[in-house]
C-alpha cells in the first residue's frame, strides 16, 4: 500500500511538480496545524466589565476546546499558495546553479548559505506578514462578534433613528503597525529557532536527496518547524496586549 502511494506520488510529482508540491505543503500545513491547536490550546481570555457598585469587575471566559477552522483555513491557504509554490522554485534555481567547486560538499555549503542566508530572512518575514494580512482580511470581511463600540460606525437618521450598522475595516497603516510591532517582538526569535533546525537539515536536503524530492523531504522536516510557526504566529495578538493596556475602562469614583 505505502509502495503504490508512493509510486502514485512520484507519477505526479514528476507530471505536475507545482501543483503536488503545493498539495503536499497544504495538507502537512493542516497536520501542523491541527497538531498545535491540540498540544498548544488557546489561553483562557479575561474580559472587564463595569458594575454599577465596584467599579471593574474582571469576568475570566473559558476558551473552547474546539478547533479554531478560520485559523487552520488561513494556515492550510499559506501552505498550499505560499509555501509550496515558493519552495518548488527556489529549490529548482538552487539546484540547477552551477559553482565553480568540484566538491560535493562546498557545492552543498554554497546552497546552504544562499538559502539561510539570503532566503530565508526574507521568507520568515513574509510569512510572519501575511499571516497578519490574512487576520485582518478575516476581520475585514467577518467581524467578530461583540467587537468594542468604538470599531463600529452607525449611520444615524434623525426621524426614524438608526438605520446600519457597518463594522469598519481595518485600513493598510494599522495593518502595517500590526505587522512591524509583530516582527519587531518575534522576527528574531523565530530566524534564530530557524537555523536551529534547518541548517543540518538542509545540509541533508542538498546533499543526499534529488531535487524532485526536495521540496518532499523541507515539508516533511517542516512539519515540526509549521507546528513551531502555527504556536508563533497565533499567540497572543499584539493588537490585543495593546488594547488590554490602552482601552481599560475607568472605575466609577
Amino acid at each position: 500500500m505505502i509502495a503504490r502511494l508512493w509510486n502514485y506520488y512520484s507519477i505526479n510529482l514528476a507530471k505536475r511538480p507545482l501543483m503536488t508540491k503545493s498539495i503536499t505543503s497544504g495538507v502537512i500545513s493542516i497536520t501542523a496545524d491541527i497538531t498545535c491547536q491540540m498540544c498548544f490550546p488557546a489561553p483562557s481570555s479575561t474580559i472587564p466589565t463595569l458594575t454599577s457598585s465596584s467599579g471593574i469587575e474582571v469576568k475570566e471566559e473559558k476558551v473552547a476546546s474546539e478547533l479554531d477552522l478560520q485559523r487552520l483555513s488561513k494556515f492550510s491557504f499559506l501552505g498550499f499558495a505560499l509555501v509550496g509554490p515558493t519552495l518548488h522554485y527556489w529549490y529548482g534555481f538552487l539546484g540547477n546553479m552551477s559553482f565553480p567547486f568540484k566538491s560535493q560538499v562546498a557545492k552543498t555549503s554554497m546552497r546552504l548559505l544562499l538559502d539561510q542566508g539570503f532566503f530565508t530572512p526574507i521568507f520568515v518575514a513574509v510569512f510572519m506578514s501575511s499571516v497578519i494580512v490574512l487576520e485582518q482580511l478575516d476581520k475585514s470581511i467577518m467581524p467578530t462578534p461583540g467587537v468594542e463600540k468604538d470599531t463600529i460606525e452607525t449611520k444615524t437618521n434623525t426621524s426614524s433613528g438608526p438605520t446600519a450598522v457597518i463594522p469598519s475595516i481595518e485600513n493598510s497603516s494599522s495593518t502595517f503597525s500590526l505587522i512591524k510591532d509583530r516582527l519587531s517582538a518575534d522576527y528574531v526569535s523565530t530566524l534564530k529557532m530557524n537555523y536551529t533546525l534547518w541548517i543540518p537539515a538542509m545540509f541533508a536536503n542538498f546533499y543526499f536527496i534529488p531535487l524532485l524530492y526536495q521540496t518532499l523531504f523541507s515539508n516533511s522536516v517542516g512539519l515540526v518547524w509549521n507546528i513551531y510557526l502555527s504556536w508563533s504566529s497565533y499567540k497572543a495578538p499584539i493588537s490585543d496586549v495593546k488594547d488590554s493596556c490602552t482601552d481599560t475602562p475607568t472605575p466609577k469614583e
